[in-house]
């Protein structure tokens, strides 16, 4: 996946919902759509920063172990 397409598939789908910032006239809504868009970008600059797209990365972020469960 190149760099950027997360944005541009969130983008697409914003517009075709009807929930593109830029397709609403008032402000609190276009400011909160603006601000989904802004974390979808930047969830995607940390899914390319931890390269957890395409195997281990800079650093290897694994979860940690199950709890063992009680009987």
């Amino acid at each position: 996946m190149e760099i950027g397409t997360i944005s541009r598939l969130y983008k697409a789908a914003a517009s075709a919902l009807q929930i593109a910032p830029d397709q609403h006239s008032e402000q609190v809504i276009e400011q909160i759509l603006s601000g989904v868009g802004t974390v979808v970008s930047g969830l995607a600059a940390l899914r390319n920063s931890l390269s957890d797209a395409h195997g281990r990365g800079k650093r290897d972020v694994r979860p940690a172990p199950a709890m063992p469960s009680s009987p």
